[in-house]
């Protein structure tokens, strides 16, 4: 029930549970790219909460991973102020971190949401990630969603009042978007 959060474990790369989790990734993908179906060329992963995690690290891992997409990313930044629901640091986590990967991805598209209030995936770790995206990502967009959560939806847009960020071959820009009447 606590996986990814013992102390022990997590003292060591070679024991940490989300080091294990990307080796057994690292191997999927691999076995996907030796398909005959496999194009030669592109890859789109998504994921969400720990296969959000999942998501981003891979991106810096594999320069065949060209969009990259998750909702409510967990286990971003765990070196991060926010302590709850995630590990304290520790070197097998901070070994996993996406916020780390994700400077080495080669992905054209990179897109997530999450909720101002998740204590899972909260806002510094995820601005983190958005700030350590490399200028090879073409666009990036991340929505806030106010008033949510590890619960925010992917099609939260329009119901609550969000923040959309994106960047745009190197242009940062932002808006807010209100929830639509009814």
């Amino acid at each position: 029930p606590n996986f990814g959060f013992d102390t022990n474990e997590n003292a060591k790369v070679e024991t940490c549970y989300h080091v294990n989790m990307l080796r057994r990734d690292i191997r999927a993908i691999n076995w996907a790219m030796s398909q005959p179906e496999w194009d030669g060329e592109n890859i789109y992963i998504h994921g969400d909460s720990q296969g959000g995690f999942q998501t981003f690290a891979l991106a810096g891992l594999f320069p065949q991973i060209d969009g990259a997409w998750s909702m409510c990313p967990w286990y971003v930044d765990v070196g991060g102020s926010q302590t709850h629901w995630r590990p304290r640091w520790q070197p097998g986590p901070d070994f996993a971190d996406p916020v780390h990967h994700i400077r080495r991805t080669k992905a054209k598209r990179i897109k997530y949401t999450f909720g101002i209030c998740d204590s899972a995936g909260p806002a510094d770790g995820l601005m983190a990630l958005f700030n350590n995206l490399p200028p090879a990502v073409e666009f990036a967009e991340i929505t806030i969603v106010q008033y949510r959560g590890h619960d925010a939806g992917h099609e939260a847009r329009g119901v609550f009042p969000c923040y959309v960020f994106t960047r745009e071959n190197g242009k940062v820009t932002g808006e807010y978007c209100p929830p639509k009447k009814k």
